[in-house]
């Protein structure tokens, strides 16, 4: 078994991508409100041209994709820890 700070970031990071996901689908704005919190130094996201598109099916898509691979991380991490 991995030691215990792995497997803390990499629960970490799979409910990263499960809000991020969630985000995607749901709420948009508060996804460009999220991802500027989280990279707040990154100044060529907040202008990119990516921000305006953030409303298409595409990026709901993405969100799905997002939100599935983070829920099935998460239960290749869960299953790891019990075994």
């Amino acid at each position: 078994m991995p030691p215990i700070w792995v497997l803390v970031v990499a629960v970490l990071l799979c409910l990263f991508m499960v809000v991020s996901g969630i985000l995607l689908i749901f709420a948009s704005g508060l996804f460009l409100r999220f991802n500027d919190w989280f990279t707040s130094g990154d100044y060529v996201s907040k202008y990119g041209e990516w921000r305006n598109r953030v409303y298409d099916v595409e990026y709901r898509i993405l969100g799905i994709l997002m939100l599935c691979s983070g829920v099935f991380f998460m239960v290749i991490l869960l299953r790891k820890m019990l075994a």
